[in-house]
């Protein structure tokens, strides 16, 4: 893979935060939780974004695969912190901090692993350390 065009990954987050912007005012219902779609489709938005962005060219269903690939993991990370949440019995305002973190540290994770197995093999497992702390880590 190489590395990302920076200025063209950002450029293209910066597109994905306004579509996802509108389309989550659209009043579009597809039988499913809001929640899944809203993560679901966060996850396929920045994966696009890192997609589109590749120094090397591969080909347009790998891309593709990648973008769904994404999309799932996003909402298998929602469901699984919820469910971990559920499992711990935890209740009041500590559930929310909890849930958060553990959603983070879980889609941190797998979307590490995901750009590992499919663009960036030579990232290190010292790496996917520093990118769930950096979207755990608590604010001061």
């Amino acid at each position: 893979m190489g590395t990302p065009n920076y200025p063209r990954h950002f450029f293209l987050l910066g597109c994905g935060a306004v579509a996802f912007v509108c389309l989550t005012r659209l009043p579009i219902s597809l039988g499913y939780e809001r929640s899944w779609c809203l993560f679901g489709l966060s996850g396929a938005l920045h994966a696009t974004a890192m997609a589109l962005a590749l120094r090397s060219s591969p080909p347009w269903w790998s891309r593709l695969a990648f973008v769904a690939a994404a999309a799932v993991l996003s909402i298998t990370a929602l469901v699984t912190g919820l469910g971990a949440v559920d499992l711990l019995g935890l209740r009041g305002i500590t559930t929310v901090f909890v849930a958060l973190a553990l959603i983070a540290a879980i889609g941190a994770a797998s979307y590490w692993l995901l750009v590992r197995a499919w663009w960036a093999r030579s990232l290190s497992f010292r790496s996917l350390l520093a990118a769930d702390a950096s979207c755990v880590r608590c604010p001061r």
